[in-house]
């Protein structure tokens, strides 16, 4: 017997307007679109629950189960690129992380994270923490997969670049430290 996923069930409950399923699809999805937006608009975005709902709504409207159709996840984080395309002003660049950690390497990755644009921040994202493959970042952004192969390419090689002015900038600190106090 094979087995339904979880999408077929829940979302024509959905789309019913059953609280308890809408509940659940929130509890499925919700931490980890939020957190994607939360990385690309930062936390101080007081918007983020409507950019949320209008996102669901969206996924909820377009989604047909099969084979070969995107998954809900995928249909909620192209809505919210679509809203973000649609006013990139919501985007703001964020110069610092909206939070420090203990760890000096770790907080240059978050900091070298938060300068990139918010479209880079996007594409690594989507595929380095949610895991998404090239074809659905492809649908995602709307365009070709060698698109979205560049764009992780650009978007990988300016990480590294910030990551290696913060690794020079210490090394510069260290050598005026050792010669102030040999």
């Amino acid at each position: 017997m094979t087995e339904i996923p979880h999408d077929e069930l829940l979302i024509p409950r959905c789309r019913a307007a059953d609280p308890e399923a809408l509940t659940q699809l929130g509890r499925v999805y919700g931490y980890a679109v939020h957190g994607f937006l939360c990385a690309i608009l930062g936390e101080g975005v007081g918007k983020k629950e409507r950019f949320l709902r209008e996102a669901f709504a969206e996924a909820l409207r377009l989604y047909a189960p099969g084979k070969s159709a995107p998954s809900f996840l995928t249909l909620v984080t192209q809505a919210l690129m679509e809203i973000l395309r649609g006013d990139p002003s919501l985007a703001k660049e964020i110069k610092t992380p909206p939070f420090m950690v203990k760890d000096l390497r770790l907080q240059w990755m978050f900091e070298a994270f938060y300068q990139l644009p918010w479209q880079e921040r996007a594409v690594l994202l989507l595929r380095l923490q949610m895991d998404f493959l090239v074809e659905e970042m492809a649908f995602i952004f709307s365009e070709p997969e060698a698109a979205v192969k560049t764009r992780l390419k650009k978007a990988r090689e300016h990480f590294r670049q910030q990551m290696e002015e913060r690794i020079k900038g210490q090394y510069r600190e260290l050598q005026s430290d050792a010669r102030k106090n040999p």
